[in-house]
């Protein structure tokens, strides 16, 4: 019975550790469970009074040790508030005393920094000692919260450990791809847009908006002659107009179901993983394709349009819609941002599209330049489109937009395909000739169509906006 006296007493030690844990973020470590496990094994082979004094002291080692790290951690998180979808940005999460410090060196007592991911958010790095600093990655726009992050502060003896929560979550607006917008906006305002052999010569798109009756002059039009003012003066009087360099510029953003079909983007940059490198990386989303929806893609390129709308001194404005109209941002001066900030978090709906609805919304507008992103791939949801278009098109530039995706192009591009890949070859020509033959109808009900990869969709509704510019034709 004596000899269970250290082990009892060990075993109190235990208690109160655990009680202690629950009141305190402190917990013992591997370590202190292998000591207190040894410390119990002696116990039964060495005299009372030293198995006593084992006891009693590994529990004051942990005590001592706990309280030796229980010291203030002043963690700073350095983290951005808004992304761009696809573009890293760098974060950082340190201790006040690795902020100060300008050396590498580590404290006494370094402390581990812990920085959980969300879903559709990537970062490089998770954790680090003292100084956790990485690049932080949005794949999905909209509103993201990260999770608090978390410290952990280990004992100089490696006998306790204080876990130390932060209830700060963070939230970072994630946007669509706007430094490439940007990019083709400043390459347009510097005069280096060459593609296509465009070249912005003086105002683009001359209106003939009526500004005041004057004075005829010889080298006058004589079709700007009025007669009414003429006759009622005496004198030759001619109609002055101005030049209107500010059209409007709207893009109609379908949101259905149409727009929620998955894209997969940089499959061509997927490596095989080798088993080490697997198990280290099989908790991130790295090892699976990045894929976005139809939606993500289509305002990238309302983004590029807008943007390049500004800087062409236009008025841009945006009608998103699904079933219903759900967002309606009549055109403005240097509307750019105010559109992104209007669209940026929508999500694709599982509906059918009301075109009617959205067209009604272009009410009786202006002579417009606008841009329809949606997916014509579906016959059944093109005759609502088609019908609606006939009556706007009769007073707006319209330009239908849609992407070739590209799943059919790679399957096309099969050499020597087997029988299974020959059933899928011939599935996606059917669908290309039905995406042609929609293509072809939308032209003929009077407008112009955008069909091309994910990758130049931006570039190519906006090749077409400035074409319009330049012929006037909005």
């Amino acid at each position: 019975m004596g000899l269970s006296a250290p082990a009892l007493l060990i075993v109190a030690g235990l208690v109160v550790l655990a009680l202690a844990c629950s009141v305190f973020p402190v917990a013992p470590t591997p370590r202190a469970a292998l000591a207190f496990l040894i410390a119990s094994i002696l116990c039964f082979f060495i005299p009372l009074y030293i198995g006593i004094a084992i006891a009693l002291g590994t529990t004051s080692l942990v005590i001592v040790d706990a309280l030796l790290s229980a010291q203030n951690i002043r963690v700073k998180r350095t983290m951005p508030v808004q992304l761009a979808r696809g573009v890293p940005a760098p974060f950082r999460i340190a201790t006040e005393n690795a902020i100060t410090t300008k050396s590498k060196s580590r404290s006494f007592l370094p402390t581990k920094i812990r920085q959980p991911r969300c879903a559709d958010i990537h970062l490089t790095v998770k954790e680090a000692l003292d100084d956790l600093r990485g690049e932080v990655t949005a794949h999905r726009r909209g509103l993201h919260s990260l999770p608090p992050y978390a410290t952990r502060t280990t004992g100089p003896l490696g006998l306790a450990v204080w876990h130390r929560p932060y209830n700060q979550a963070h939230e970072i607006k994630v946007f669509p791809d706007l430094p490439a917008a940007n990019r083709l906006a400043h390459a347009i305002q510097q005069g280096r847009f060459a593609t296509a052999g465009l070249k912005r010569k003086g105002p683009l798109g001359l209106g003939t908006n009526f500004e005041s009756v004057r004075d005829y002059y010889p080298d006058d039009d004589m079709r700007n002659v009025n007669w009414s003012a003429t006759a009622r003066t005496g004198k030759p009087m001619t109609n002055q107009y101005r030049v209107e360099q500010d059209r409007d510029v709207i893009v109609v953003l379908d949101t259905g179901r149409l727009m929620t079909a998955p894209l997969p983007l940089y499959s061509s940059k997927i490596k095989e993983f080798n088993k080490h490198e697997y198990h280290e990386r099989e908790d991130e989303e790295t090892i699976t394709t990045p894929s976005v929806t139809r939606l993500d893609i289509a305002l990238d390129a309302l983004c590029g349009l807008v943007s390049v709308a500004d800087v062409m001194g236009d008025r841009s404005g945006v009608i998103a819609f699904n079933s219903y109209v759900k967002k309606h941002l009549k055109p403005r001066r240097a509307g750019a941002n105010a559109v992104i900030k209007t669209v940026f978090d929508l999500e694709p709906v599982p509906v059918d599209s009301d075109f009617e609805a959205a067209f009604a919304r272009v009410g009786k507008a202006k002579r417009s330049f606008l841009l329809i992103l949606t997916d014509f791939m579906d016959p059944q949801s093109n005759d609502p489109l088609i019908r609606t278009l006939r009556t706007v098109v009769k007073k707006h530039r319209v330009v239908v937009a849609s992407i070739l995706d590209p799943d059919i192009s790679n399957i096309l591009e099969i050499q020597n395909p087997n029988h299974e890949e020959s059933l899928l070859q011939w599935s996606a020509t059917e669908m290309l000739t039905i995406a042609r033959l929609s293509a072809e109808k939308i032209k003929q009900a009077g407008a112009e169509v955008v069909y091309c990869s994910h990758e130049d969709l931006m570039l190519e509704c906006v090749k077409s906006y400035i074409h319009a510019k330049q012929r006037a034709s909005f």
